[in-house]
Order: structure tokens, then sequence, then C-alpha cells
């Protein structure tokens, strides 16, 4: 998975064709703090919702919370592969292991 994020996502020319749909969501996340004027705001879940939107924009076209894609359980099935990312593979640092 790593190695698919790193060879096909995060090349430069990639990164560069997204610019659109980073700036796209960066001020849909400013008009919402906007809206939220004079309230308290948890910013640590604006800033997961926005990189959330985004890579899911990128990869899928869609943003997180799409209403067809919270249906379909994608929501708790995207945050287990952001466990299991994080989780430490012995693979990783030894391949003779894999």
């Amino acid at each position: 998975m790593r190695k698919l994020v790193t060879l096909d996502l995060l090349t430069h020319q990639k990164i560069n064709s997204f610019q659109s749909v980073r700036t796209q969501q960066v001020d849909l996340m400013i008009k919402s703090l906007k809206n939220d004027g004079g309230c308290v705001v948890d910013l640590s879940a604006k800033v997961a919702k926005l990189s959330a939107d985004i890579t899911c924009s990128m990869v899928f076209g869609k943003k997180y919370m799409d209403e067809e894609l919270d249906k379909r359980g994608f929501k708790g099935i995207l945050q287990e592969v952001v466990h299991l990312g994080a989780t430490p593979n012995l693979g990783d640092f030894s391949p003779s292991l894999v």
C-alpha cells in the first residue's frame, strides 16, 4: 500500500495536477470557519476532515463525507485503513521477514 501511494499518488506531477482540488477544499474549510464565527471550533477535527476530503477527492473523485460513501460504511473502512497503516510492520524494517 505504501509503495503504491509513494510511486503513484505522491509523484511531483500528480501533486501538481491536484492543486485546484486542494485550493477548493481549503476555500470550503475557510468558509466553514467563517460560518462558525464567534463559536468555539475544534480545529483538529476541521483539519482532519480537510485532509480526508482532499485525499478522497484525489483518489476517488468524491468528498469524504459524501452521503453515498458513508452509507456503504466507507468512513469506518477508511478509519481502519489509517489505523492499519499507522501500525508498525516488521517487513518495513526487515524485508526478509515477509
